[in-house]
């Protein structure tokens, strides 16, 4: 009976590094409510519908006027600073996402919802409140550097294969 390809020389390590770097781990994306909640002053916890359209977040999720004006603007999920910069700008030039008359930061600072002219983000009206957050975790799948490695990994294998 013929050897299993499974115990041939090499095979347990080139199975080893593929287990090993054939996932990528998950990256969260920070969720930046409490401190656009402290920047503006809001009387309220936001919620991640001010950006998203669930409270669910989630990658392609971050799709309202609002959060179009601060990317419009430089604003970085990844960056504290930038969101920091994002905010004073759009304060500056009165930016309007829902076109109610009220600049957005200060409907976001009343206690209004900067997406829908009157629109509530506290107090009777507003919507639920999220209990997991709104960050977003990366799609999993083989990382270019996981790529690279596995390719070594079964280069290497196959020269000590050929050795024997």
């Amino acid at each position: 009976m013929p050897a299993s390809p499974l115990r041939a020389p090499g095979t347990s390590l080139a199975l080893a590094l593929a287990a090993l770097f054939a996932t990528a781990p998950a990256f969260a994306i920070p969720d930046r409510r409490e401190q656009l909640q402290a920047e503006v002053g809001a009387p309220c916890d936001l919620q991640c519908t001010v950006c998203h359209t669930t409270n669910a977040g989630g990658g392609g999720t971050a799709t309202k006027g609002f959060v179009q004006e601060l990317l419009a603007r430089g604003f970085d999920v990844g960056s504290a600073a930038s969101l920091v910069d994002a905010l004073a700008a759009m304060e500056g030039e009165e930016v309007d996402s829902d076109g109610d008359g009220a600049p957005d930061v200060a409907e976001l600072s009343a206690g209004d919802d900067p997406n829908s002219a009157g629109g509530a983000l506290c107090g009777a009206g507003a919507p639920a409140t999220a209990e997991y957050g709104c960050a977003r975790v990366a799609p999993r799948g083989l990382p270019a550097e996981g790529a690279g490695w596995l390719v070594a990994g079964l280069v290497a294998v196959a020269a000590l294969r050929r050795r024997r």
